[in-house]
């Protein structure tokens, strides 16, 4: 992959996340997030899993 199109994502993915891993990891454990989006099949939903991705990717130099 091109650095230009590497950066491209990186600026891609700032603008969709708008939450700090921190402030995100904080939500992840209330009952609402639990609650919310389509269930993956295990009782956890898709965005709750996504959640807990998108802080892995955070929390990478």
């Amino acid at each position: 992959m091109e650095a230009k199109e590497q950066e491209e994502i990186y600026k891609e993915f700032y603008q969709a996340v708008n939450m700090t891993a921190t402030t995100l990891e904080k939500w992840l454990k209330t009952e609402e997030s639990k609650s919310v989006g389509w269930d993956s099949g295990d009782g956890e939903s898709i965005g709750h899993k996504s959640g807990e991705h998108i802080i892995k990717i955070l929390n990478k130099k």
